[in-house]
């Protein structure tokens, strides 16, 4: 019998058990992955490292784990951390890419124009937007994640669909 997430949780928070564990690693993989390659413009590579690290870091506090938001914001805001970090690092924001002008005709992957789209962001509003639209997570667990003001959060979340409502304006035409 599969276990639930509640007392895969459980388990790890007072044992720390590697088996339990592993379990949530292969629930939440995934779509943290998912999430780590939109904030790096779609680098697989780099989204594999930082989710790497952030299950790593996960699991060595997981005993800090206190119950009062998701798993997943939490993995989120590990995963968070693990990216600021690596772009200072590299002491570079993953910042907006100059994007040409982009007209799709019949047939163009919608999905393709939308991560061409994500590029266009700073590093903030790519985080924001995923978090809160992507992920479906409120303004608050973004701001929470992010560690910044919510209205802060809500200014990045809305020149982020400034921005990608611009470019993909000619998929407005085609509907």
């Amino acid at each position: 019998m599969k276990r639930t997430e509640a007392e895969l949780l459980a388990i790890c928070v007072t044992t720390q058990d590697r088996q339990a564990f592993g379990e949530l690693v292969e629930m939440y993989q995934s779509p943290l992955r998912l999430v780590l390659r939109r904030w790096t413009s779609g680098n697989v590579t780099l989204a594999d490292d930082l989710a790497q690290e952030t299950f790593i870091k996960a699991y060595r506090g997981i005993s800090k784990f206190r119950f009062e938001s998701k798993f997943f914001t939490w993995l989120c805001q590990i995963g968070y951390h693990a990216f600021i970090e690596h772009c200072r690092k590299i002491k570079k924001p993953l910042e907006a890419e100059v994007m040409p002008e982009h007209n799709p005709t019949r047939g163009t992957d919608l999905q393709h124009d939308v991560d061409q789209a994500m590029k266009v962001l700073s590093q903030a509003e790519r985080v924001a937007i995923t978090l809160c639209f992507h992920k479906d997570l409120s303004h608050d667990e973004a701001a929470g994640i992010m560690q910044m003001p919510l209205g802060t959060v809500k200014s990045h979340v809305n020149r982020a669909k400034e921005k990608m409502s611009k470019h993909l304006s000619a998929w407005k035409e085609e509907v």
